[in-house]
C-alpha cells in the first residue's frame, strides 16, 4: 500500500489562526491525507517579536492534530545597562533563529515530500523552501483583505461598499495603502536597523524571484502568486465582480464547534435574560483605547443589570458588578452559544464565530483590517460599528439596544443559515483535494487547475 498523501500547514503560532485551519484539516485526515502543522516558533515584524508556540502545540494536540513547530533558541539578554545594546542582540538573535528556521523547514519539506503546502499568508516569507523543492503553495488568508482592486475599498481603509461604484475614491485608497505596504515592507526594513547599529537583512521578496516565485502585492503586503484559501464564506465578504491577483477560493464557515478548548463554569449564566459578550482579541493589551472601552462595557453592563462576560488581559477593577466577571480565557464558542450581544474588536475569527451562531456586533476596530471587517459588518446588517476612544456609556447602551432589535435579528438569522450551511467547508476541502491530486514537480501545476474566479 502506498503512503497517505501530507498536506502541510505552516501557521503562525498564534491560536486564531491556526483554529480556521481546524475543519480542512480534520475533513482531509478523514479522507485518508496525512495532515502535518508546522510553523516559525515567532515572527520578526520591524523590531517586534510575534507568536506563542507554547499556547498553540497543545492546543492542536488537543485537537488531535500533530504539530512540529520549527526549533527556536530562547533569548539570553547581555550583561549590560544599555536597553540600545540590549535590544540589539535581542534583534541579532532573533535573526538567527528565523535564518535557523527557514533552513529546518526546508529539511522538513525534503523529508516528507507534502503533496501541497497551505501557507498562512502572514509567515510568506517560508513560501521559498518549498519553491526550491518545486512543491505547490497554497496561501491562507485568515483575513478579507486582497491584491489590488479598485471595484472594492481595501480592508484596512474600512472604506463603506457602495453598490454605486466609485473609482476615484477607491483607487485614491488603494494607492494610500500599497505605498504604505511597500514602505513597510521594502523601505522600512532597510532603514529601522541603522538606529541599533545594525545592517539590514537580505531582502526576500529578491530571494523568491531569484527562485522563480512571482510576487503579487496586497493590503498586508507582499504574497507568492498563488491560489489564495479565504478562510470565510464568500457571503460574509462585499460583492466582487471579478478579482485581481492571486486567485480567491473562499474555504466556508472555518468554525469548528467541536473543537476543545480551556473548561470555563457557566453556572453564574442565567438561562434567561440578556447576555452580553466583550472580547477585543488576541492582542487587546496593544490597543490604546482597550482598557477604556473595558471599563464603559463594565459600567453599560451595571445600568443595563444584563449579564456580561469580558475577556481581557487586565485586572479586574475594584467594585466590579456582580453581573459582570472580567476573565483571561475563555472559551469563545461556548460563550457565544449564550450571548444575546457580542461586543468585539473585529478579527475575523471572531466575526466568523458570530455569525454562526447568529450573534449581532457592535464593533470596535482596533488595527490592520478590522476597520473593513467592521465595514462589511454594518453592510450585511449584522450590527453597529463605534469608536473605542470615545465611545461614553451612554452611547453603548443605545448601540447594545439597537443591535437587539428585529432588523438586525434578521440580518443575522439569514448569515447563520449561510455559515451552517457552508460548516463542512466543501470548497476548500475540495481545491485542497484536486492540488494534492497533482504533481508537484510540474511547473504547470497552477495553470492546470480550473481556477476560477
Amino acid at each position: 500500500m502506498s503512503e497517505p498523501k501530507t498536506v502541510l500547514f505552516v501557521v503562525m503560532a498564534e491560536r486564531s489562526a491556526a483554529s480556521a485551519t481546524l475543519t480542512l484539516a480534520k475533513r482531509l485526515t478523514g479522507l485518508g491525507y496525512r495532515v502535518l502543522f508546522t510553523g516559525p516558533q515567532h515572527e520578526l515584524f520591524d523590531d517586534r517579536i510575534y507568536g506563542d508556540p507554547a499556547l498553540l502545540q497543545p492546543y492542536l494536540a488537543a485537537q488531535g492534530l500533530a504539530y512540529e513547530p520549527l526549533p527556536s533558541t530562547p533569548f539570553t539578554a547581555p550583561a549590560t545597562r544599555s536597553r540600545r545594546r540590549a535590544r540589539r542582540a535581542e534583534i541579532r538573535h532573533h535573526r538567527r533563529d528565523m535564518a535557523l528556521m527557514a533552513a529546518r523547514l526546508g529539511s522538513l519539506l525534503a523529508e516528507i515530500r507534502p503533496a501541497v503546502v497551505v501557507l498562512d499568508s502572514v509567515v510568506w516569507r517560508y513560501a521559498g523552501e518549498a519553491a526550491r523543492l518545486g512543491i505547490p503553495v497554497v496561501n491562507f488568508n485568515t483575513s478579507l483583505t486582497r491584491a489590488y482592486n479598485p471595484s472594492v475599498p481595501p480592508a484596512f481603509t474600512g472604506l463603506r461598499f457602495d453598490d454605486r461604484p466609485h473609482p476615484v475614491r477607491y483607487r485614491l485608497a488603494w494607492a494610500d495603502r500599497l505605498i504604505r505596504a511597500r514602505h513597510w515592507e521594502q523601505v522600512r526594513p532597510r532603514i529601522w536597523p541603522w538606529s541599533l547599529g545594525l545592517l539590514p537583512v537580505r531582502s526576500t521578496i529578491r530571494r523568491l524571484r531569484q527562485l522563480g516565485t512571482r510576487i503579487v502585492w496586497t493590503e498586508y503586503g507582499p504574497r507568492p502568486v498563488a491560489p489564495e484559501l479565504v478562510a470565510a464564506p464568500r457571503e460574509l465578504d462585499f460583492p466582487v465582480r471579478r478579482e485581481t491577483g492571486n486567485t480567491r477560493v473562499y474555504v466556508g464557515s472555518c468554525v469548528d464547534v467541536d473543537r476543545r478548548d480551556e473548561p470555563f463554569d457557566w453556572a453564574f449564566v442565567p438561562p434567561d435574560g440578556l447576555v452580553l459578550y466583550c472580547s477585543m482579541g488576541t492582542y487587546s493589551a496593544e490597543y490604546p483605547p482597550a482598557e477604556r472601552l473595558f471599563g464603559v462595557v463594565i459600567e453599560a453592563a451595571r445600568r443595563l443589570g444584563c449579564t456580561t462576560v469580558i475577556q481581557a488581559h487586565i485586572e479586574p477593577p475594584a467594585g466590579l458588578p456582580e453581573n459582570v466577571q472580567v476573565v483571561r480565557a475563555v472559551p469563545q464558542l461556548e460563550a457565544l452559544s449564550r450571548a444575546h450581544v457580542f461586543i468585539t474588536h473585529g478579527g475575523l475569527s471572531s466575526l466568523r464565530e458570530a455569525c454562526y451562531f447568529g450573534v449581532p456586533m457592535v464593533v470596535f476596530p482596533g488595527w490592520n483590517d478590522q476597520p473593513g471587517n467592521g465595514a462589511r459588518v454594518e453592510y450585511h446588517g449584522l450590527g453597529l460599528v463605534g469608536d473605542a476612544a470615545t465611545v461614553d456609556v451612554a452611547t453603548m447602551v443605545k448601540m447594545i439596544d439597537e443591535v437587539r432589535g428585529p432588523a438586525f435579528a434578521a440580518a443575522t438569522a439569514r448569515m447563520r443559515e449561510v455559515f451552517r450551511a457552508k460548516a463542512d467547508c466543501a470548497e476548500g476541502v475540495d481545491f485542497l483535494v484536486a492540488m494534492a491530486g497533482r504533481d508537484g514537480r510540474d511547473p504547470s501545476v497552477l495553470a492546470s487547475l480550473d481556477l476560477g474566479q
